[in-house]
């Protein structure tokens, strides 16, 4: 339950644009991580901003999850401006992971598939996360085919 609630105290620190060194000291040993889901369109840049200095302070300890559009788009300037975005979080030793969604197993698996190479191809990630899964055991084959 902490962690849940540090995650979400972190999101406010980063809305408000505070100081996250109460958080975390640079050179602190945590035990723990934050993940930030940040579906935030590549044009706002002072909000970008806050979060990669924060990931100054988490260093690590973060994993940000980029979402441009419900996952990648192929246009040479956005993938420029986010590689922009990812480098900086790289830099602070920070994960980046690219948003894919499967619709709860009803997205085309060749629309999945393209999605997951487009961020491999053109994106300087560190994995992928697959949003909107299903809870059905009916579609096991359908991510097990994504995983292959």
């Amino acid at each position: 339950m902490k962690k849940f609630i540090l995650l979400i105290i972190f999101i406010s620190f980063i809305s408000c644009g505070a100081n996250v060194s109460a958080i975390s000291e640079k050179n602190s040993s945590l035990k723990y991580g934050v993940i930030v889901p940040a579906y935030i369109y590549e044009g706002e840049t002072a909000v970008y901003q806050r979060l990669i200095d924060s990931s100054s302070k988490l260093n690590e300890n973060l994993i940000v999850i980029i979402n441009p559009n419900n996952g990648p788009l192929d246009n040479s300037s956005t993938i420029t401006t986010y590689n922009g975005y990812i480098n900086s979080f790289h830099n602070n030793k920070s994960k980046v992971i690219g948003y894919v969604s499967t619709s709860y197993g009803s997205r085309s698996l060749s629309n999945v598939k393209t999605d997951i190479d487009l961020w491999i191809s053109k994106y300087s990630i560190d994995g992928i996360f697959l949003d909107e899964t299903s809870n059905d055991s009916s579609n096991y084959s359908y991510y097990k085919e994504i995983e292959t």
